[in-house]
């Protein structure tokens, strides 16, 4: 297998090139299902954060 074809066979599922992928039959709904289903869970390695931000509660300086 040339390195080329070893390259687009790695960005096959890529999710920039997915619909590309499917349009010309090179990938099936059938196998994006199959490739979603067998991605491992990796929701414990996420980190919560919060978008407020408490600290610049002071109302005397309000220039945004």
């Amino acid at each position: 297998m040339s390195a080329f074809k070893k390259a687009l066979d790695a960005l096959k599922f890529d999710k920039r090139m997915i619909e590309g992928n499917m349009n010309r039959g090179s990938v099936s709904k059938e196998d994006l299902e199959k490739h979603l289903k067998d991605l491992p869970d990796m929701g414990s390695n996420i980190d919560l954060m919060s978008m407020n931000n408490d600290d610049d509660s002071d109302s005397s300086d309000q220039t945004h």
